[in-house]
């Protein structure tokens, strides 16, 4: 036995004894008394079951051989099951120690890639919610980004990476870099995707994604919209009626070949509407449970008013009150000020102004 626990047994076989002759169960707090001792001095399963053997062996010192042997036997028995025991119980600890430092990195990849901030956009009020998995879940690769693209126009976008962990941590904040850089050059939504489903083709790291792409222009009340295999966006229309965007829904990023064309749409919104993107670990578990969660989230959509933040909230709060497994990312917008009017009306004539000429200017051909 360890010399630094000589002590810990003399008292543990001192109790056990007393234990062994009165049979009395306030002798049962010297237990634990020792079991708190021994995990605080760092002791193993298979430490404590060596020093009861002895203890035991000392105490039957006035049995029989045959009584000795059974014992001893047993305690052979019970230390080759509790050696398994405690080599599966170290492996578990080792994996779940590894799997909580690789969320925790994924976690902290995907803060960094992330926006740190959204944008103050005239005429739209915005709000975004990003929840991700509880520990023990593997982080996945859902994204988001609000960016101006002009004074007038700003794009909101939502993705997911298949997988989890940090490669689908790194290949969100790929995409990211991607889909800001070909927006920012002017490309509309449509393109935007198609360049996107050609880079992951380039890359061939077998990634695949889904993502839906919106253009909200807040002075024209005008939403362009590309959606790439992802759940569709919903608009709550002003009098709190609430209805899906399945408009250029198109298949998902990563598969061979890519598309050599994407389409997009355009649909309306008006002043006090709103429009929801969100990713699949929103309305994952209803699907799971056999729901249309789509559906069910228009149904809680339904008939609000208030800002997007009360917006996200409200949403966050019906369908994952509890928390998640699944990342989940909320981008909301509600449109605040009244679209411009496009004058459609017909110039005036322009006024033809006269002015008098001298008849002297003039010149006339000589008589022949």
């Amino acid at each position: 036995m360890n010399e630094r626990w000589g002590g810990l047994g003399a008292d543990y076989g001192a109790a056990l004894e007393r234990y062994v002759d009165a049979g009395e169960e306030v002798d049962l707090e010297a237990a634990h008394a020792f079991s708190r001792e021994a995990f605080g001095d760092e002791m193993s399963v298979l430490d404590v079951v060596g020093l009861h053997r002895r203890v035991v062996e000392q105490l039957l010192v006035r049995a029989s051989s045959a009584e000795v042997g059974l014992v001893a036997a047993s305690f052979t028995y019970l230390s080759e099951a509790l050696s398994t025991f405690e080599m599966t119980q170290r492996g578990f600890w080792e994996a779940q120690h590894h799997a909580e430092r690789e969320h925790a990195i994924a976690l902290a990849l995907q803060h960094d890639l992330l926006p740190r901030a959204v944008p103050e956009v005239t005429g739209l009020d915005l709000s975004v919610r990003y929840l991700p998995g509880e520990v023990g879940s593997h982080a996945g690769g859902d994204w988001y980004d609000v960016f101006e693209l002009d004074a007038k126009r700003v794009g909101l976008l939502v993705g997911d990476v298949t997988g989890h962990g940090v490669a689908a941590a790194a290949a969100m904040g790929r995409l990211r870099v991607a889909v800001l850089a070909h927006a920012l050059a002017g490309l509309g939504p449509a393109d935007v995707i198609r360049r996107v489903d050609t880079l992951l083709d380039q890359l061939a790291t077998g990634e695949v994604a889904t993502m839906v792409y919106v253009v909200a222009d807040p002075g024209k009340g005008r939403l362009v919209v590309a959606n790439a295999g992802h759940p569709p966006p919903i608009i709550i229309e002003p009098s709190g009626v609430a209805r899906r965007v399945d408009l250029a829904h198109g298949r998902l990023l990563g598969l061979r070949p890519p598309l050599p064309r994407r389409d997009q749409a355009v649909t309306e919104i008006r002043s006090g509407g709103h429009f929801l993107l969100y990713t699949d670990g929103l309305i994952e578990p209803l699907e799971r449970a056999g729901e249309d969660g789509i559906a069910h989230l228009c149904r809680v959509v339904e008939g609000f008013s208030g800002t997007a933040q009360e917006l996200c909230d409200h949403v966050i709060g019906e369908l994952a009150p509890e928390g998640t497994s699944d990342d989940i990312c909320v981008v909301a917008a509600t449109l605040t000020a009244q679209p411009r009017q496009r004058r459609l009306g017909r110039r005036r004539p322009r006024r033809l102004q006269l002015r008098a000429i001298d008849p002297s200017s003039l010149s006339h051909p000589e008589p022949k």
